[in-house]
């Protein structure tokens, strides 16, 4: 199963897209022992839903001749230690934290991608108006290093007219490498690329007037809590950080199982790990 030409075929897809896209096109390699690079020539499209769709009446013709609603488990295919799904080809820095070891750390990760260096993400977009569709559906290529300046924290919007959760967002980056087809930031996120802030002291000095009694603060609201943790270190320095306010609680929201070092750290029992 040559699962890296299949990720090149649908190179704009994430990880959960492609485990489902992998794992119907090795179930009909298999049962049809025919080669996933004959299955992958039969699709008209690299569409997520259309190719999925098309795979889906390969993989069960009977229910799909009966117009029967299709709900597989797709689970994921093992893959051999060292084949990342997560690739970028450019790590773009503002020049504001060139020197960051933020910076360093995505480069020594990924020796393959472009490094280059920008005034600033605001300039960036505003010089890469003309994007299409084709260049948005490869924003997992994209790595932005910033240096936040405004958007440290907000309360939760709620529901209009339900009941406020009195939850509170530590905005630490944006976008996400895994592309789940059914979240909402397929809707609502229109950046270039994935974007880490180098400065995270300074959402820390901001916290300390921001802070609220009792109160519920966490990320994960527009990107992946542990993602990528293990590069951007992250969860590690927030435990560390909050273990200095025990009246306070914080939540990473993740779909990652990359937990190690978290479960080995120090915290004062004011720490939620949740789906």
């Amino acid at each position: 199963m040559h699962l890296h030409k299949i990720i090149s075929h649908f190179s704009g897809f994430g990880v959960n897209k492609i485990q489902e896209i992998t794992r119907l096109i090795y179930e009909i390699s298999k049962r049809d022992k025919i080669s996933p690079e004959k299955i992958l020539e039969t699709l008209d499209s690299n569409d997520f839903e259309s190719a999925k769709n098309s795979l889906l009446k390969i993989r069960f013709p009977y229910a799909s001749s009966h117009n029967e609603n299709i709900r597989p488990y797709l689970p994921k295919i093992k893959i051999k230690p060292g084949n990342s799904l997560f690739r970028p080809e450019r790590i773009f820095t503002e020049r504001s934290v060139v020197s960051s070891g933020l910076k360093d750390d995505f480069e020594k990760h990924f020796p393959q991608a472009k490094s280059i260096e920008i005034t600033s993400l605001k300039d960036f977009m505003q010089g890469n108006k003309t994007q299409d569709t084709s260049s948005y559906n490869k924003r997992r290529d994209n790595v932005f290093i910033t240096n936040e300046r405004y958007d440290f924290f907000k309360k939760c919007p709620c529901t209009k007219s339900a009941v406020g959760c009195n939850y509170h967002i530590f905005n630490l980056g944006f976008g996400c490498i895994f592309d789940c087809s059914y979240c909402y930031l397929q809707e609502y996120n229109n950046a270039p690329g994935l974007i880490f802030p180098a400065n995270i002291n300074k959402f820390f000095d901001k916290f300390k007037h921001y802070k609220k009694p009792k109160m519920r603060i966490g990320t994960g609201e527009f990107s992946d809590s542990l993602m990528l943790y293990h590069i951007t270190g992250y969860s590690l320095s927030i435990i560390d950080f909050f273990s200095n306010y025990k009246d306070a609680f914080f939540e990473f929201k993740t779909k990652s199982a990359n937990i190690g070092n978290i479960l080995k750290a120090k915290h004062s029992g004011n720490i939620v790990i949740s789906w």
